[in-house]
């Protein structure tokens, strides 16, 4: 499983008929670093932007992320911290249509894997 890092994308998606993803708003002072780019550990996924409201006035668009969080690295740590991987799942605070937030992520880098 590929290794998340701050190029990464990290987003809430609800089931079809969807709305368009937010975006996890990411940051990391890893020194670990891919391609530059700095490993992802869970204190570094932020709020959530741009989760917008198909029913708007039943529905709560994402902001936040709800733990537990799955999909870290059973080794490979940054900083004292599991680092995060592309198989990361979890719950986010938003419900579209009756259906509660989950989070999808895509590495964008092909360097670094871990399990």
């Amino acid at each position: 499983m590929k290794v998340l890092t701050t190029g990464s994308a990290v987003n809430c998606t609800h089931p079809p008929p969807a709305v368009p993803a937010g975006t996890v708003t990411l940051s990391s002072t890893a020194k670990l670093k891919v391609s530059g780019k700095p490993v992802l550990v869970e204190p570094g996924l932020g709020s959530i932007t741009g989760c917008l409201k198909k029913d708007p006035q039943n529905d709560i668009p994402c902001s936040s992320i709800v733990p537990p969080i799955t999909g870290k690295a059973l080794k490979l740590k940054a900083s004292g911290l599991s680092v995060l991987l592309a198989g990361l799942k979890g719950s986010t605070s938003g419900v579209i249509l009756t259906v509660m937030g989950t989070l999808t992520a895509q590495a964008n880098q092909t360097k670094l894997g871990a399990r």
